[in-house]
């Protein structure tokens, strides 16, 4: 309830759309709406509750020319500032039993606006603009993200620095400096928002936000939004410079009309104290700078944007506070901030999106992509925090490949480029002397006069698991299987002919949205990339799933089918840790799935179960749902041990195998003549192929064809029924057919495999609490596998090491992640400090042991 109605205060949108159209927004009909806003998000709560809140926070009255909102984004950051945080050890900080809080709360709001104005409230700041910069530099450094003080995390970070192995270089940047690049740019991200509309699933996010937002109106704003932000430095400047404050009201409602170009407000005589747009070059003032430079023109063009952000915000706080500015520039900032909340719900996922379609949408709106593109150095340097950069000690940074080799080479070296600049080392301007010589040292492990002496990156190519709209209904994935296998061919150009890349390009990695694309379409291309020499592999499994047991079903797929072995990750496993009983309660009664899966499903559990005695009865009710779901699909019954080995024959090649003209289907009825021509056909391509990628995945196919061949056949036969779209069809199941006890020892059993290889678990907890049945931080697995939860029955604790997934998508960052735990571990699980410390060591040490390490020539 801390943050009820203030986190909300700037998302209502009739106020913005009454801005739109140059009028002043009714405060009555704000609050009202306000209310009935929060009232869909808070369950079980009654009415006169929320209405108490609403009036103690936001007053009844609205008074003076602007009807109370003059004043509202003052309030509301100062409120919130309060709440929150506090100075301990001469940082800001979060105050520590209010952590979590802040953690969603800052989902709706900038976190840059409100730890300002608490430096405001402290007064501490000196007043010198020259002094200003460097103080707020210092205090901010390159991240707006904050962690409650915890001596104990700093005393780790200080002596061995953190290893983050799961962090996806794109989707990184913080909501701050998106909202300065959408300022500069409002027709570039309006075209991203007319781009997305055309997508089903990003136009979903775009009505969600706003009945009937378009791209004009999108950019009308960001262009207003831009307009007062300049006014409001204008008069500030002013003001500072003895003059009065001359923001009229007429003026701010004029400016923040939405369907006006800047040259039409431009001749608009109730354009009052707008000099910037006077003078001759305030086109480029308006498309380059940021407004804080009208008042300090002197700063330099390499102050970081989130300081010049703070800078502005700081003075004109101050000067609302003080009263040397008044109602109208409040107003201004209320427009501001409004219409930042509607770019942060663009590029941050809100608390109310649960499961991973959500998230997808955030990695299709295209809003960070541009910015994104144009430099990783501020990325490395967001990552690390502050101006010593020493968070972290080993970043594994995961890129998507891309189609050709020079696209491949043109971002890595763009990557390289970034990390050298990050260091403080001036990197060479061409990319053919970045990539055809040997990383540098200050990247893998060698001192750099920036960051920790030891930081060292490598790099992890992911992936991308995507709709195969060539071929939605079969399940056989041609033309996504094709498009791997373009990949992989082009990165393995670029890792044969680079040696920085061979160096820094130490995994593989398949990311996106699992229930795509099952594990098995990567079998090839990772095997592909390990006889190349690349390393190691990752795999995102388990992370989202219909039914608990097709999660981990997914995750003993990504293991098996992908030759996962020592020193090798899976990201999420979030099947093989979510509580049975936890998972059975939120998910409701019943799931849908689709006939073929539930099949594989029954099977992978049967699979499991009989080799455990205290499951017979469990296994032989399995073994009976499988014969009758074979009858289902096949026409007739077909024993589950059969059905076992040809689902394990997934892990073939089936580019290779349903080739025109290489295998005749099945023909059950002369079977040892149909199999003699089989083994004939696959000694023959073998051999003909030999020394090639395909006549190594020829091979695997003809060993199995000759150890198995029934299971080979009717791996054969699965493949052509699938074909023409038999087991597609939607079915309902009981989601408890199995019961918690046996859901949990199917996620032992599955450990017990991740343990048996050799593997860790990459556990990212605000990741998982945005997309899976978690409702509070304390829910999540990670404590399970601790053996800290009071369910807790499982016999199996893997390895595990923390990472942050989508670190601005999700509003998170490494040191932020290892808070949250630790912050549960005292709060929740009541843990002793050196409990607390031998935990997160623990977790830290694992991930020294099992990262991706660059190659030292």
């Amino acid at each position: 309830m801390s943050a009820l109605f203030l986190r909300r205060a700037f998302a209502e949108t009739s106020a913005l759309a009454a801005l739109d159209r140059g009028a002043l927004p009714n405060y009555d009909q704000w609050r009202r709406r306000l209310y009935l806003l929060e009232q869909r998000h808070v369950a079980g709560q009654p009415d006169h509750l929320l209405k108490d809140y609403r009036d103690s926070r936001l007053p009844a009255e609205g008074l003076g020319a602007t009807h109370g909102f003059g004043m509202i984004a003052l309030e509301v950051l100062q409120q919130l500032a309060a709440r929150y945080l506090e100075r301990c050890a001469g940082r800001v900080v979060v105050r520590a039993p209010m952590f979590q809080d802040w953690h969603q709360m800052i989902t709706h709001l900038s976190p840059l606006a409100i730890q300002v104005a608490f430096r405001v409230k402290e007064g501490r700041a000196p007043q010198d603009p020259a002094a200003l910069i460097e103080w707020l530099q210092d205090e901010i450094g390159e991240t707006a993200l904050l962690t409650p003080a915890d001596p104990t995390l700093e005393r780790l970070i200080e002596s061995e620095g953190l290893y983050e192995l799961h962090m996806h270089l794109n989707g990184s940047t913080e909501v701050d400096v998106i909202w300065q690049d959408a300022l500069r740019h409002p027709d570039r991200y309006a075209e991203h928002l007319r781009a997305g509309l055309s997508q089903e699933i990003v136009a979903d996010l775009y009505e969600g936000l706003e009945t009937g937002l378009d791209s004009y109106m999108f950019a009308g704003r960001l262009r207003a939004a831009r307009r007062l932000r300049y006014m409001l430095a204008e008069n500030l400047a002013a003001v500072e410079r003895g003059g009065k404050d001359r923001m009229g009201l007429g003026a701010v409602l004029n400016a923040a009309r939405a369907d006006l170009s800047d040259g039409e407000l431009e001749r608009s005589d109730e354009f009052e104290g707008a000099q910037a747009y006077r003078r001759p070059k305030s086109s480029t003032l308006l498309e380059n700078a940021h407004p804080f430079l009208i008042l300090a023109p002197w700063v330099s063009a390499a102050t970081p944007p989130i300081v010049l952000e703070a800078a502005f915000l700081f003075r004109v706080l101050a000067a609302l506070r003080a009263g040397t500015l008044g109602e109208a520039s409040g107003l201004a900032l209320f427009h501001s901030l409004a219409v930042q909340q509607q770019v942060i719900a663009l590029t941050v996922q809100q608390l109310s999106q649960f499961g991973f379609d959500q998230f997808q949408k955030f990695t299709m709106t295209e809003m960070r992509s541009k910015l994104e593109s144009e430099s990783y150095a501020p990325r490395f340097r967001q990552l690390t925090l502050h101006p010593d950069f020493r968070l972290i000690r080993h970043l594994e940074g995961r890129f998507a490949p891309k189609n050709t080799d020079a696209d491949n080479k043109a971002l890595i070296a763009k990557i390289i480029r970034g990390a050298m600049q990050f260091r403080g080392i001036n990197p060479p301007h061409d990319n053919f002397d970045i990539l055809n010589k040997n990383a540098p040292n200050c990247l893998l492990g060698g001192r750099s006069r920036i960051g920790r002496p030891d930081f060292e990156l490598s790099l992890v190519a992911h992936f991308i698991k995507g709709k195969d709209v060539s071929d939605p209904e079969s399940g056989l994935f041609r033309g996504q299987r094709r498009k791997l296998q373009h990949q992989a061919q082009a990165l393995e150009k670029s890792w044969k002919t680079s040696p920085a890349i061979r160096d820094l390009l130490q995994g593989v990695d398949a990311a996106a949205n699992e229930l795509h694309n099952p594990p098995e379409i990567f079998a090839a291309t990772f095997r592909r990339m390990r006889r190349v020499g690349i390393p190691h592999a990752t795999y995102h499994a388990g992370e989202d799933f219909r039914h608990l047991i097709g999660g981990m079903r997914a995750i003993y797929e990504a293991t098996n089918f992908l030759d996962l072995g020592k020193g090798d990750r899976i990201g999420h496993a979030t099947a093989a840790g979510i509580s049975p009983w936890l998972w059975l309660e939120r998910v409701g009664d019943r799931v849908l799935t689709t006939k073929r899966h539930l099949l594989d499903d029954l099977v992978f559990a049967w699979s499991l179960l009989r080799h455990m005695p205290e499951f017979v009865a469990s296994t032989q009710e399995l073994a009976f749902r499988i014969a009758n779901a074979s009858v289902d699909l096949y026409d007739r019954e077909i024993s589950a041990p059969l059905l076992l080995a040809a689902w394990r024959m997934r892990r073939l090649d089936l580019l290779e195998i349903l080739r025109p003209g290489r295998f005749d289907d099945p023909d059950w009825g002369s079977f040892d003549l149909w199999r003699r021509r089989a083994e004939r056909e696959a000694r023959h391509l073998t051999q003909a192929m030999s020394g090639t990628t395909a006549g190594a995945e020829l091979l695997l196919i003809q060993e199995a064809l000759l150890n198995q061949p029934a299971a080979f056949a009717l791996h054969l036969e699965t493949m052509k029924r699938w074909e023409s779209g038999r087991g597609s069809e939607t079915c309902e199941v009981d989601a408890n057919y199995l019961p918690a006890g046996t859901l949990l020892a199917l996620q032992n059993a599955v450990l017990t495999e991740i343990v048996k290889r050799g593997m860790a678990i990459e556990a990212l907890p605000t990741s998982n609490l945005r997309i899976s049945y978690y409702r509070d931080f304390h829910e999540h697995h990670l404590f399970r596998w601790l053996g800290l939860a009071p369910d807790t029955l499982l016999s199996v604790k893997p390895d595990i090491v923390v990472g942050t997934d989508d670190t601005g998508i999700f509003a998170t960052n490494l040191k932020i992640e290892f808070a949250l735990i630790a912050d549960t571990l005292r709060q929740h699980f009541n843990l002793a400090e050196r409990e607390v410390e031998a935990h997160l060591s623990r977790l830290n040490r694992t991930a020294a042991s099992f990262r991706f390490r660059p190659r030292r020539t």
